[in-house]
Parts: structure tokens; C-alpha cells; sequence
């Protein structure tokens, strides 16, 4: 396996960090770093750690994509403290103007550190790069996306549980992603509640893709383990499906037995189908999904 490794670190560590840190977070990564990886460092813009890992192979899939990993502002400094993940999908639009479609970021990496300076909290968030050429069909859970869900659940998270110190119980381990990249967020948490257990869904393309949402959510019952939806939408997405269709599925996702308090359907005035309304939205969905508070 070749893999290229970059980090981007938004001011330096500090000289006089022990080499006990240093080492403890070396060790994190000693499975990868044993397979052969390549190391290259390159400054960014990035506020906290990212960890950039290309060309990793889904055999699920049959290609090959990048994954970027977030560390939490305190990670180097806690040596034995644990993380809630966000796996985040589209993640080459999370972090960093410069990777992201269109050139416009969601400032994941903002967003958690305000959050970690207000209420204490931390996460680490693994972004999946989309794979372009077939992005609708691995997010729809009835074309490639039960293959997607399998490369997450059988490659990546064993990957990143073993690389940092996560906290890899179910309780402790979310979805997230925009547009199409709600729908398999949502579908992730449904079908597969032994390991997610809450999904934040923004601007959840829904519309085009009805009759295969509720295909999904038909052919498995209600999880009987506790699951949580957040969904959302602006007021000029461009289509008045948007509205109709997201408040339909909160609905239904009601109708279907979800306890009302972990369905959350929220409208944003102003907000259209784009990453700037993503990105002034993730603040507000990050602490949902960390603090279950809005």
C-alpha cells in the first residue's frame, strides 16, 4: 500500500512538548506508518491537525479515494482521553478552501474548535473524499451505498479506531453530510444502528430520490437500539420540493416510531443549496450532534 501523509497545523506546537507526547502520538499511528507511508508535511490553513491520507482502497468499492482526518484541538495534550468520531462524507469540502469543491470549505475545523472553547467538548472527524464519478450512486443505499456503508464499517472504522484514540462505541460514533450526503447519512444510522447511532442531514436531497429513501427505511425495521435525525433545509434551495419533501420525511421517520425528540427538522431562512450555507449551518449541527443541545 502507498499512502501519502500530509498535516496542516495551525500554529506550532510548542517547543517544549515532552517526547512522551510526541511518542504516544506516533504510536497512534503506528499501523499505518507500518505499512510503508509515505510522510509529507505542507502548512495550511487548517485550525487544529488534519491528517491527510490518499489513495486508500475500498475493496468494497473497486477505487481508491483520499480520507482526512481532524484531530480534536487537545489531542497531543490528553494522551488518555477519548473521542467521539464524525465520519463526514464529501469530506474534501470540510476543512480547507483549497480541496473543496468550488473552493469554498464548511470550516469543520472552526466550527469544533469554538465549540471545544465553550462547552469543553471534542470530536475527531474522519472526512470521505467523494469518489465523483459515481458520488450519486454511493449515496444511494440501494445502488452502491450498502457497499459504501461496508467500506466504512469493515475498512475505515477499524483503521481509525486502532490509529486514535477514539471512542468506538455506537453511542459515540455519528454521520454528517450535505445533499446527497444526507441521504446516506441517514440511511448509515438505519440500516446499520449497531454502529451509528445519530445522523446530521443538511439540505438531505430527498426529493429526487423519494421512492428509494423509502425503499431503504422499508426493508428494515424500526433499530431497536436509540437513534437520532437531524435534518434540515434553507428557503430558497431552488426547488419547493426541498421543503415539502424534508418535512415529509421528518414526518415519517415519526410515523415510523422514532421518538419525537430525536427527530429534529429545522428550515433556514436565506439559506440556498450550497457550501456557504453549509458552512454557517455546521456550527449549529456539530453541537447537535455533541451535545444534543441546539
Amino acid at each position: 500500500m502507498s499512502l501519502s501523509f500530509k498535516s496542516g497545523i495551525d500554529g506550532e506546537i510548542s517547543a517544549m512538548m515532552s517526547l512522551f507526547m510526541r511518542f504516544l502520538f506516533v504510536a497512534g499511528l503506528f499501523f499505518v506508518s507500518s505499512l510503508g507511508v509515505e510522510i509529507a508535511h505542507a502548512s495550511s490553513s487548517i485550525v487544529g491537525q488534519l491528517d491527510v491520507f490518499e489513495n486508500i482502497k475500498s475493496p468494497q468499492l473497486g477505487n481508491s479515494r483520499t480520507i482526512r482526518v481532524l484531530l480534536p484541538a487537545d489531542y497531543l495534550q490528553n494522551p488518555t482521553r477519548r473521542y467521539p468520531v464524525i465520519y463526514l462524507h464529501d469530506g474534501e469540502n470540510g476543512f480547507d478552501d483549497q480541496s473543496a469543491d468550488g473552493g469554498y470549505e464548511w470550516q469543520i475545523d472552526e466550527a469544533l474548535a469554538k465549540l471545544g472553547r465553550e462547552t469543553g467538548v471534542g470530536a475527531i472527524v474522519v472526512g470521505i473524499d467523494a469518489f465523483m464519478d459515481q458520488r450519486g450512486e454511493e449515496f444511494d443505499y440501494n445502488l452502491f451505498g450498502a457497499k459504501y456503508a461496508a467500506f466504512l464499517i469493515e475498512t475505515i472504522k477499524p483503521w481509525i479506531d486502532q490509529a486514535y484514540r477514539t471512542d468506538p462505541r455506537r453511542e459515540a460514533t455519528f454521520t454528517m453530510g450535505s445533499s446527497w450526503g444526507g441521504n446516506i447519512s441517514l440511511a448509515l444510522v438505519w440500516r446499520h444502528p449497531e454502529v451509528f447511532s445519530s445522523a446530521a442531514c443538511l439540505s438531505i436531497a430527498v426529493g429526487s430520490r423519494w421512492k428509494s429513501m423509502q425503499k431503504m427505511l422499508a426493508d428494515a425495521p424500526l433499530p431497536s437500539l436509540p437513534v437520532r435525525f437531524y435534518l434540515d433545509h434553507g428557503d430558497t434551495e431552488g426547488e419547493e420540493t426541498y421543503a415539502q419533501y424534508v418535512s415529509r420525511l421528518a414526518k415519517d421517520l415519526l410515523q415510523r416510531g422514532v421518538p419525537a425528540e430525536n427527530v429534529v427538522y429545522r428550515e433556514f431562512r436565506g439559506h440556498g443549496h450550497s457550501a456557504t450555507a453549509w458552512r454557517l449551518r455546521s456550527p449549529h449541527t456539530l453541537r447537535w450532534l455533541l451535545t444534543n443541545s441546539l
